[in-house]
């Protein structure tokens, strides 16, 4: 019974996160296709990698996000700040890699800012990185 809770709260998680993507996205997916979607996700890939430039930027600097993936694929980034969240979207090149640049802004000096990657192709991947501002 617990395996099953977990399972549901998961998938919970990712159906919130795709409506969200959705809205920002300005499309519209009925609960079945929401679901059929969140299903879908896989938990990062050996070739899905995300990392940062700088793990400890200075108060208004540009952070850049390398994220390598299969090419042609569509990333969205979620970055967590202690004010709340910002949202950046990007493509995988040829080379398989994309470079996304982050404004670090007044972000809260020594408040972790957790970045989560998802890269979608012909499923969806997800990896995380972070990064401390200064």
């Amino acid at each position: 019974m617990r395996r099953y809770i977990r399972v549901n709260n998961k998938i919970l998680i990712i159906i919130v996160t795709v409506i969200i993507f959705s809205l920002a996205a300005g499309v519209v997916l009925s609960l079945e296709e929401q679901t059929a979607f969140a299903l879908q996700v896989k938990k990062s890939s050996p070739n899905v990698t995300a990392s940062v430039d700088n793990t400890f930027p200075v108060q208004n600097s540009i952070v850049n996000i390398t994220v390598t993936g299969p090419a042609g694929a569509e990333v969205r980034i979620v970055c967590h700040y202690k004010s709340g969240d910002t949202y950046y979207s990007g493509m995988i090149q040829s080379n398989e890699r994309t470079i996304i640049p982050v404004l670090v802004g007044l972000a809260e000096p020594g408040y972790a800012v957790s970045v989560d990657v998802s890269v979608i192709s012909d499923k969806i991947y997800t990896t995380q990185t972070m990064f401390i501002p200064q």
